[in-house]
């Protein structure tokens, strides 16, 4: 289990020169998610356990979206620098990995906490490359290790939120420490990030936890001071960018707007099939706004970028995984005869779940490794809902059994 607690680990670290430093496609964090999944494998035939990877929804709409991803790709002479075969993959096998092992509370627990514990560390690079940049006033905004400020952001979501929910729950002093301070310093590390993208997202993800929790309204004014002050007080922030855009800033927002509309061209274009997978940037010219002068770029919307390069169908697939997630995240939440573990995870990830959606309308991450993660958790949570409850029938019977026959 601790190479898998490894694999979690690395997620965040897109761009690590000791962890990706190879030629090619093939990365440290892609051969560790290969030994995990021989683990998997041994691990289910040693237990003779076979999970239902196709047991919920989202499950089963993934697996016609990665299979329209594959066909495209096949019909696709992509010239993009990374490979979309091998994300798709990527993100496939870690749901097949995660739905094996995660069995018990105990496995679920410590892979929740994992995963708030390395975005926090991610979190570390983050306020580091700020540091050195004197808080983006030297103009570059790279988060260096973790990639992207803007692909952080989706990152921190993702971590805010299972920290908020695993901090409220009445365990050992020490697991509430811990999510505490990795909640405060992925905040401030998603804050100072300044992602235009990002923050919205976190204020949706972060209103829509105060929303589900027992102290709404105190917890609804505590989030707004939290993000209002530290927005107001900090020049770089994502508030202030709104608000007083730089040069830069308007630089950006115009290739965020003809990337929507090259997008939107090429869905009107090819509405079925799309122009193939990783091809938006390659044929950015040939959609090209008469208005528009800077460079070629990907659709900064992931729901663009889908149905630009897959068609309306995967478009319509890839919306459809992230609407039964919610719901399958929403039942198990209202589920009450669970542990107290599984319908706080339940939330958390859903109020993830809304901050990742909002994010990715700015953002080109439909591959985005914490949003897929999201998604996988989302399927390992029914599974332990419904084996609990058996579980515990099964003990009151075998107890029963034992009183009766010593009476």
């Amino acid at each position: 289990m601790l190479i898998v607690l490894l694999l979690i680990t690395l997620l965040p670290f897109k761009e690590n020169p000791f962890l990706n430093d190879y030629k090619g496609d093939w990365t440290f964090t892609k051969y560790v998610g290969g030994a995990c999944a021989i683990y998997a494998v041994v691990y289910l035939a040693c237990n003779g356990r076979f999970p239902r990877y196709l047991g919920s929804w989202q499950a089963r709409l993934y697996l016609p979206f990665t299979l329209l991803v594959y066909i495209s790709y096949m019909f696709t002479r992509t010239s993009s620098s990374m490979n979309p075969i091998l994300m798709v993959t990527s993100l496939s096998v870690l749901g097949f990995i995660l739905l094996s092992v995660i069995d018990s509370m105990k496995r679920l627990r410590w892979v929740l906490m994992t995963a708030v514990g390395s975005v926090a560390l991610a979190s570390l690079y983050v306020i580091r490359e700020w540091q050195k940049n004197k808080g983006w006033a030297t103009g570059s905004r790279g988060a260096w290790v973790v990639g992207d400020t803007n692909h952080f952001g989706i990152t921190a979501i993702c971590g805010i939120t299972l920290a908020w929910y695993l901090a409220q729950e009445r365990r050992s002093k020490w697991e509430r420490l811990f999510c505490w301070g990795c909640l405060l310093l992925t905040f401030a590390a998603a804050i100072i990030g300044a992602s235009r993208g990002g923050f919205l997202g976190l204020v949706a993800a972060m209103l829509f936890a105060a929303i589900r929790s027992r102290k709404r309204t105190r917890n609804i004014f505590v989030v707004l001071v939290l993000l209002v002050g530290f927005n107001v007080a900090y020049p770089y922030s994502p508030l202030q960018r709104l608000l007083h855009p730089s040069r830069s800033d308007s630089e950006s927002s115009d290739n965020h707007r003809a990337s929507w509309q090259v997008a939107l061209e090429m869905v009107r274009e090819h509405p079925i099939t799309g122009i193939g997978i990783g091809e938006l940037k390659s044929q950015f010219n040939k959609y090209r706004p008469a208005w528009y002068e800077g460079p070629a770029s990907m659709a900064h919307n992931a729901y663009l970028s889908v149905a630009a390069e897959t068609g309306i169908p995967g478009f319509l697939l890839f919306l459809s995984v992230i609407i039964a997630t919610y719901i399958s995240l929403e039942r198990t939440s209202r589920k009450r005869s669970i542990p107290p573990l599984l319908t706080e995870a339940a939330v958390a990830l859903q109020a993830g779940l809304v901050g990742a959606s909002v994010s990715i309308f700015f953002i080109p991450a439909e591959y985005h490794e914490h949003l897929w993660f999201i998604i996988v958790m989302s399927m390992c949570l029914p599974p332990l809902a419904i084996q609990l409850p058996k579980r515990r029938v099964a003990q009151r019977q075998r107890a029963e059994t034992v009183e009766l026959s010593q009476g």
